[in-house]
Order: structure tokens, then sequence, then C-alpha cells
């Protein structure tokens, strides 16, 4: 009997083994004082047994009966224990597993969902990304119509760097224009706090991203079209932030040229007036930006001098 009970004392953590052992002691101590009580009420603590023997027999018989008895009971109840506190750990263990599952599939969807909301944003502005991207869960590109927005006194920068993609193929690379190009567009970007919502504006690394609140309607060759006040909306003056943008993105230019050793120059053309915000193609989405403010900016643009 000791070693099993060793055994399943080992199997116990340290509070259930304490209560066990707790039971144990008042069980053995209440069945060892009601022997030693039968004991010498049958004369065994005075020196013999009294005239009746076989009553002591049978006292004493009972008493180890009931010792057995209490530690046979003892030991089935302390394995039913272990077990059951087993089963609980294990139950506990896999609980905690599935929890540790189920917060990784969560942080990865969360990681997942803000890789999709900034593609999404890259290609129409803020008020069109959740309706687009509810769109692109449910299986279907795009927007089932035109979505076009219309705004008033939106100032538009139409500018054009000469000098990037008219240089001879034997002395400047198509692939050495791309990486400046990419270069320069991922400067404006920052600049203008392209594409980026508010509660991405401390991803944006530009000290002057938070001076000019822009957005990039299009890239056609080598020229840009920046808008301020539309789609992105601001408190700020609209004309005084073109024209503050328009000055860091000469800036810009000039210090790129020295760097390169590269003829570039910039031309800007600046206007407000209304501005129409569409969503163009359904498979390749466009997000274009049209109206009389943008042709006059890039028609000033094409008679300034660089």
């Amino acid at each position: 009997v000791a070693p099993l009970l060793l055994s399943v004392l080992c199997l116990l953590p340290l509070p259930i083994l304490l209560t066990a052992g707790y039971c144990v002691m008042l069980a053995t101590g209440y069945t060892v004082c009601s022997g030693l009580l039968a004991y010498r009420r049958c004369g065994g603590g005075s020196g013999g047994e009294t005239a009746m023997p076989e009553a002591c027999r049978h006292l004493r018989a009972h008493f180890w009966n009931s010792l057995a008895g209490c530690i046979i009971v003892q030991v089935a109840v302390l394995s039913v224990g272990a077990l059951l506190q087993r089963s609980r750990e294990a139950d506990l263990a896999a609980s905690l597993r599935h929890a540790r599952r189920y917060i990784a599939s969560r942080v990865s969807l969360e990681r997942q969902t803000d890789k999709l909301d900034r593609l999404v944003t890259s290609l129409v502005p803020q008020s069109l990304a959740a309706e687009l991207k509810l769109n692109c869960l449910r299986g279907f590109i795009g927007f089932d119509g035109c979505r076009v927005a219309q705004a008033s006194g939106v100032a538009v920068v139409s500018a054009c760097i000469d000098g990037l993609t008219n240089f001879p193929a034997a002395s400047f690379a198509s692939a050495d224009a791309a990486r400046l190009l990419h270069q320069l567009l991922c400067h404006m970007d920052h600049l203008t706090l392209v594409r980026c919502p508010h509660r991405w504006l401390r991803l944006c690394h530009s000290p002057m991203a938070l001076d000019y609140q822009g957005y990039r309607g299009s890239f056609d060759g080598d020229t840009y079209l920046v808008t301020f006040g539309f789609p992105l909306a601001t408190d700020a003056c609209r004309a005084q932030q073109a024209l503050q943008f328009s000055l860091a993105l000469h800036e810009f230019v000039s210090g790129l040229a020295e760097r390169s050793h590269l003829p570039l120059t910039l031309r800007v053309g600046i206007a407000c007036g209304p501005v129409s915000g569409c969503v163009l193609g359904q498979q390749r989405i466009v997000y274009g930006l049209v109206g009389e403010a943008a042709d006059t900016a890039d028609a000033l643009q094409r008679l300034c001098q660089p």
C-alpha cells in the first residue's frame, strides 16, 4: 500500500498534496484514537485482558479493519483526485494552446487587413477605400458604377521635371532614369502626405510630411499632379499649402540635380478652382482628377519657364 500511496502522492501538485495530507491525518487520527479508546476499555493498557476476551478480540479486529479500510479509501480517493487533476491540467493546457493559436491568427489577420488597407488606400482616396475593400472581400474587383465627387476651391499643382525622361539612351540608361524617377516620386509622396490615412501619419518619415496634406492625383511621363483640399480635407489655406509644396519640391529637385550631375529643372503651375474626382476602370482602377483647376494648372505649367 505504501508504494502505491507514494506514487499517487507524487502525481499531485503541492496545494492538493497539502490538502490531502491534512485530510489523511484527520481520518487516521480519528481511527487511531477510536482504536486506542476501545483497547483501553478492553483492559489492553493495564497489562492483560479482562473477563471479556472475546469482545476485546472483536474490538481489536474492528480497529485494524477500520484502519485498513480507511487507508484503502484514502488511496482510492487520492488516485481519483490525481487523475482528475491531470485531466484538468491537460484541458487547461489545450485551452491555452488554442488561445495562443487564436491570438496568433487574429494578429496575422490584423496585419493582413492593415496591408489590404494600405493597398486599397494607394488606389483610391480614404472615402472610397472601405467600399473597395468590402468589394474585394466579396470577390468583386472595383465598383459597380462610376464614383464621382466634386469640390470647389481646390488648389492644384501641376509640376513637370524637365530633363528626367529625355536623356539620350547612350548617355543615360532607362533603368537609371526609372530609379531616379522612383526616388523623386517617393520624396514627393512624403512631402504631400499622399495616400496616408491620419492613423498612419507617424509612418511618414519626412520632417515636412505634416506641413502638406496633399493628394497625388496622377503622374504622366514627367508631369506630377497634386491637389490640396480634395479629396483629403484640410483646414489650412490651400493656396498657401500648394505654394509651400512647390517651393519644397523645387529645393529637392535642385539638390537632386547637383548630386546626380544631371540638367534637371522644374516647371510648376498652380491654380485654384473646382475639381472632380472619379474612379476610372474596373479591372485596373485609376482615380482621376479632372476639372477647370486641373486644366488651368497644366496650361500654366506648360507656359512657364524652368
